[in-house]
């Protein structure tokens, strides 16, 4: 496909035939798929289409299909300013939710939030507001919105713990904890199993 999206006229046809082109979940696009978008759809001088993209960068980490920090940061290097947009309000969670990441996640607690090696910096946190408006459910629990959880290894898990490859810690400490704590909300708060994701 690479030597296809070097041919000009291949290029020219792509451009006359799309007015747009959107790129949603941009954070899970790797190198070699940008460098194709680049040449595809960005290219001085010429008329391209508009290039919409959409990710969040704090989803980076979790490395999908070698996609990483550092392809969404040379986009959007491509991308003027002025063209830059936030969504700056979380209309999912409630406000102690929000309230609490904002707090764990400020420089006195997390000076470098997203470390970044090869630029020699870190990719900053920026806070979230809450919508004021939406109603949320009170939890009949003193644990409320933030909850963390911390495992009690034992003793005899700590040789499979360092030396696994798989996901030991999760299916032996964190799955539990979940399903039990779903069971709790659903039983004591009421909380209906298509409500919690």
């Amino acid at each position: 496909m690479s030597l296809v999206a070097e041919n000009p006229s291949f290029q020219e046809t792509l451009r006359e035939r799309f007015k747009s082109v959107i790129i949603d979940e941009f954070q899970d696009t790797d190198p070699r798929q940008w460098d194709l978008f680049k040449k595809l759809f960005i290219s001085p001088g010429q008329k391209c289409p508009n290039l919409i993209l959409v990710g969040d960068p704090k989803q980076s980490i979790y490395l999908f299909r070698s996609a990483d920090i550092y392809t969404y940061l040379d986009a959007i290097g491509h991308i003027e300013k002025e063209n830059h947009y936030s969504l700056s309000c979380n209309y999912r969670s409630n406000k102690e939710l929000v309230a609490a990441l904002n707090r764990i996640f400020t420089p006195a607690y997390v000076p470098d939030f997203f470390s970044l090696p090869r630029k020699e910096s870190s990719f900053p946190y920026e806070s979230n507001q809450a919508d004021e408006i939406r109603e949320i459910k009170s939890y009949q629990d003193e644990l409320k919105a933030f909850h963390v959880c911390l495992a009690e290894v034992k003793k005899e898990d700590l040789p499979s713990l360092r030396h696994s490859k798989d996901n030991f810690f999760e299916e032996k400490y964190f799955f539990p904890f979940l399903a039990i704590e779903i069971i709790r909300l659903h039983t004591q708060s009421l909380v209906p199993f298509k409500d919690m994701a």
